[in-house]
């Protein structure tokens, strides 16, 4: 477990409320939040994926005790954060990421944000991240 400020971080496979708060976290994310979904994964679906460990750090975020979000770090350094709705502008973001970096010092990191998310934008912008490409898909 690490302590940061008021935010503590708990390894999401250490946790046995993981499953669910990760679930609640993605029912809770509006479409330009997301970046790899195009629906919501049945239950079973998401079980299997935080069953497979993707990512080198994942963790919760709780403020008080309570759950209030995740973030991870994968394998290409990208950076993730899902702060819920009524824990959001509180700090915990900035700290968690402050608190994430320090846990696991990289040369430098990334953060994939869908361009019409622009509170994550804002976000990453306001911890010293800059723009430096934009990734199209086709069918």
């Amino acid at each position: 477990m690490v302590v940061f400020a008021e935010v503590i971080l708990s390894d999401v496979h250490a946790d046995a409320r993981a499953y669910a708060v990760l679930y609640l976290l993605l029912s809770e994310r509006e479409p330009r939040q997301n970046i790899s979904h195009r629906q919501m994964p049945t239950w079973d679906q998401h079980v299997a994926f935080v069953d497979l460990r993707p990512y080198v750090a994942w963790y919760l975020v709780e403020d008080d005790g309570a759950p209030a979000g995740a973030i991870y770090l994968t394998r290409n350094d990208e950076i993730g954060i899902a702060i819920r709705p009524g824990h959001r502008g509180l700090g915990l973001g900035r700290q968690a990421v402050e608190a994430l970096r320090i846990r696991h010092p990289r040369p430098r990191y990334l953060a994939n944000i869908n361009p019409q998310n622009s509170q994550s934008i804002a976000f990453f912008e306001a911890m010293g991240f800059r723009h430096i490409q934009n990734t199209y898909e086709g069918t």
